[in-house]
């Protein structure tokens, strides 16, 4: 064998060596996205589920206000309304008000 086709043999080698370390960091790159998809899915999910339940929550919320008997009569309609405030005060046993610098506990 000729020093040149040594070299060829030797250069050849070590290109399919290359070739090999390539497909095994390709395989590992493509677990790796696999598993990263995995996780971004089950994050997904549960953001959805969080949403979905605060929505329920805030459904709730809105059906129990305007299921809340009213104490206090429109003038024009002679409907009776009632406030926030006392709703969460009657509902909760305490109030915090909001729109001014003191709180009620």
């Amino acid at each position: 064998m000729t020093r040149l086709e040594e070299q060829r043999q030797a250069v050849s080698q070590a290109l399919g060596n290359q070739d090999q370390r390539i497909s095994a960091v390709e395989e590992q790159l493509a677990t790796s996205q696999k598993h990263v998809e995995g996780q971004l899915q089950q994050v997904e999910d549960r953001v959805k589920e969080i949403v979905r339940e605060e929505l329920r929550e805030l459904i709730a919320d809105e059906r129990y206000l305007t299921a809340v008997p009213t104490a206090y009569p429109d003038r024009h309609s002679g409907v009776a309304w009632q406030s926030p405030i006392h709703m969460m005060e009657k509902r909760h046993g305490t109030f915090i008000i909001c729109n001014s610098k003191t709180s009620h506990v």
